[in-house]
């Protein structure tokens, strides 16, 4: 067809053929423009098809390299060798694209990703493939096989099969196969294989090392917050010196004992901080040459304040490569292991005087019973109007007092034996208000009486727990006798406060004048008493019973009035 005969649509661009003198016939792509308005002159341009199709070939070869580049640290790696196979199998045309991976727990190579449809691929290949194969390979049927990949690509009927290792030599991550069952090899697929070989490789490599940064990050980051907790949540003390032995930081136990913020000790010198132990210099010096130190001995430190407090130290040197590079110096606190020795010396001072007092209780109180006998004697053989009556009156009452304290101390010394069971506590309060009813209403104080609803029994023993609101009742009495009378009233209430846990809450409340404040804290101590003629054992007695009722007693206390608040268990089936 003569193209200068036919008249081109605009935009169409014909296949023409050229025919050369001793040379094959050459397809050229023409295009037709008009030069003049007439249209009588034309200018037509002719391309090489061949030449643009090998262009777009290696147009989309280079967006495929491309895009299996850009695969690196996206993802995990089985999915992003899934993309670089579908990749490699678009832009290369063959059936067959597979990558083999090194396992490091086996001598082998795994099947990581495949475009396999007629399963001529080996799941598995021995390492030793990939030594004999260390270089780009093609093999096609007639060749000698001398490797597990080949042999089954030969039984499986494949047409040819390529090879190219993957990473760095010594240190191969896999292979990449590519063949087809029909076909055969394009020129140059070695150096194409080659080249898509070396790209996915750099592509695995650097996956694998944003992964182990990833994961190397992941495990600093959680070294740090273990350590930021240990920092934050240790008993000790803990100052972190550089060799300068300038602080570089504290932890926060440390800014309570030292009494400065983090941001007060930061670049300051260790001696201008840690104020008051001598030995601690000489073991810095000795950290520095890297011996550590465990125990200074007892050493005293200061508060900010100025205050001191005793101090277990230790020195300890972080090295890296013999090099001091910090040192940290540990900091206990043990005052309160101070106050426990004392408290312990204390306790065990009371029990031998305990000991003592029961025994001169005993001793005693068989001569008090006979003298306060032998004065009611004498007190019956005199006249009523005798003036002796008042002294023989006087020395009974002091008999009897004695008599009083003496039972006091022997129950206080008594080890308690309580036998539980289930208490109505409501009718155990009323009939200790019905016995004291004549003594409340002698002294003109009026009890009250209040119980909510849905009160629980409690499980005590009854005798121990009727000494106990005895003494409470006693003591509020006894508070308001010296302002001529006043208001006693108890109470009953459900207590619910903690879960699972069903417990009875009793207060008994005066309107006397308080309770001082200097033996407020001390008021359920031996021997402490608000009263001229009081033992000081009463409530003492009263805690030691409530504590062995797995109870608590507290007390709140104003001028004009004062409240004893006890908790007790509920009583539960079967316990």
């Amino acid at each position: 067809q003569d193209p200068f005969e036919t008249t081109l649509p605009a935009g169409e661009e014909p296949i023409v053929k050229f025919l050369r003198k001793h040379r094959p016939l050459l397809d050229l792509k023409m295009s037709v423009n008009p030069i003049d308005a007439n249209g009588q002159w034309i200018l037509c341009k002719f391309q090489s098809v061949q030449r643009e199709q090998q262009w777009n070939w290696h147009e989309v070869l280079l967006n495929g390299v491309l895009e299996i580049s850009r695969l690196a640290g996206k993802g995990n790696l089985p999915d992003s060798l899934e993309q670089a196979v579908k990749i490699l199998h678009d832009i290369l045309g063959q059936e067959i694209v597979g990558v083999y991976q090194a396992e490091s727990d086996f001598p082998r190579l795994r099947l990581a990703a495949a475009f396999d449809p007629g399963l001529i691929l080996p799941d598995t290949l021995p390492s030793s493939d990939l030594i004999r194969l260390s270089t780009t390979t093609i093999w096609f049927p007639g060749k000698r096989v001398s490797t597990d990949l080949y042999r089954n690509c030969r039984v499986k009927g494949a047409s040819y099969m390529a090879s190219s290792p993957l990473g760095q030599e010594g240190a191969w991550l896999g292979m990449l196969v590519i063949g087809d069952r029909k076909s055969q090899p394009a020129n140059h697929l070695a150096q194409l294989i080659s080249i898509v070989g070396s790209v996915l490789s750099t592509a695995i490599e650097y996956h694998i090392l944003v992964t182990n940064q990833q994961s190397l990050i992941e495990r600093q980051d959680q070294a740090l917050s273990m350590r930021n907790v240990l920092a934050e949540h240790v008993r000790e003390g803990v100052v972190v010196l550089g060799p300068d032995l300038n602080i570089r930081e504290i932890n926060p136990v440390a800014e309570v004992m030292l009494g400065y913020t983090e941001k007060e000790a930061c670049n300051q010198p260790v001696d201008s901080i840690l104020i008051g132990s001598e030995r601690l210099v000489p073991a810095l010096n000795s950290a520095l040459e890297g011996v550590a130190i465990h125990d200074l001995g007892h050493a005293m430190l200061h508060h900010r304040e100025g205050r001191a407090f005793p101090a277990m130290i230790e020195t300890i040197p972080v090295e890296k490569g013999n090099i001091v590079q910090a040192i940290l110096i540990v900091i206990n606190d043990i005052s309160a292991d101070e106050q426990n020795k004392v408290r312990i010396q204390q306790l065990e001072q009371r029990a031998v005087i305990g000991e003592v007092i029961q025994v001169f209780a005993h001793e005693v109180r068989n001569p008090i019973n006979n003298i306060s006998l032998t004065l009611e004697a004498m007190s019956g053989l005199l006249s009523p109007d005798d003036p002796n009556q008042e002294f023989v009156g006087r020395m009974q009452s002091d008999c009897f007092r004695l008599s009083h304290l003496m039972e006091s101390i022997l129950a206080s010394a008594k080890p308690l034996e309580p036998r539980f069971e289930r208490v109505d506590l409501q009718s155990l309060v009323k009939r200790i208000l019905e016995r004291w009813r004549p003594r409340l209403a002698k002294v003109n104080v009026n009890p009250f009486f209040q119980m909510e609803p849905n009160v629980p029994p409690i499980k005590g023993d009854p005798r121990s727990l009727e000494q106990v609101f005895s003494n409470l009742i006693s003591n509020a009495v006894d508070a308001m006798v010296k302002q001529g009378g006043g208001t006693l009233a108890l109470k009953l209430a459900p207590l619910n406060t903690i879960p699972n846990l069903a417990q009875v809450e009793v207060t008994v409340t005066d309107n006397g004048p308080g309770i001082p404040d200097e033996i407020r804290d001390h008021i359920f101590e031996p021997f402490i008493s608000n009263k001229p003629r009081g033992t000081g054992l009463g409530l003492a007695i009263t805690k030691q019973i409530i504590t062995a009722h797995h109870g608590s007693v507290q007390v709140s206390t104003f001028p004009g009035g004062t409240v004893f608040q006890v908790v007790l268990p509920a009583y539960i089936e079967g316990e």
